[in-house]
C-alpha cells in the first residue's frame, strides 16, 4: 500500500484549516501555525510508520536452559506461517506450526547443544517470506538484546 490513507488526509486538511485559522486571528498565529505544521507532520509520518508496520511477523528463538530445546517465539504482530528452523552445523531441520503474535513451540534436539546458529525462515499470511538468523550458545550471551545502544557509550556493560 503506498499513498496517503483517508485518515491521514482528513489529519492533513484540519490541521492545515488551523493553521490558517491561527494565522489570520492571532497576532503570533504565523508563529504558532509553524509549530503546529511541525507537530502535524510528525503525527503524519508516525502514522505512516504504523501503517507500514502492520502484519510483520518476527520470529525469533533461544535456547532452553537445559540447552536440550529451542523455543522459537513470534515477537511480531502478525501471524508467522511456514516456518521452518535450521540448526547450523548440527544439520537438523525443523517444521513448526504456525505462531500467533507472542506464541511460541518449543522444539526438542536429540542432545545437548553447547553452541549453535539457527537459521529461521517464514512468511507472513500474506505470502512474504522474512529470514533471520540467531546464534545460540548454552554458555555465552545468545540473546539479541534489544536495549544495547550500537555505538556504547558512557561504559555501557
Amino acid at each position: 500500500m503506498t499513498g496517503v490513507d483517508k485518515t491521514q488526509k482528513w489529519i492533513l486538511a484540519v490541521g492545515l484549516l488551523v493553521c490558517v485559522a491561527m494565522t489570520l486571528l492571532f497576532d503570533d498565529g504565523l508563529f504558532y501555525a509553524l509549530i503546529l505544521i511541525a507537530f502535524l507532520f510528525v503525527i503524519l509520518f508516525s502514522l505512516q510508520i504504523m501503517r507500514e508496520t502492520r502484519g510483520l511477523p518476527d520470529i525469533t528463538c533461544r535456547l532452553q536452559d537445559d540447552a536440550r530445546g529451542i523455543v522459537v517465539r513470534n515477537r511480531g504482530n502478525a501471524k508467522a506461517t511456514a516456518i521452518r528452523l535450521a540448526v547450523v552445523p548440527l544439520e537438523l531441520e525443523f517444521d513448526i506450526p504456525p505462531l500467533e503474535p507472542e506464541e511460541t513451540a518449543t522444539v526438542a534436539m536429540p542432545h545437548m547443544i553447547s553452541e549453535a546458529k539457527a537459521v529461521i525462515t517464514f512468511e507472513n499470511e500474506a505470502g512474504k517470506k522474512y529470514s533471520r538468523t540467531v546464534m545460540l550458545s548454552a554458555t555465552g550471551e545468545s540473546e539479541e538484546d534489544l536495549l544495547k545502544p550500537m555505538i556504547p557509550l558512557f561504559g555501557w556493560k
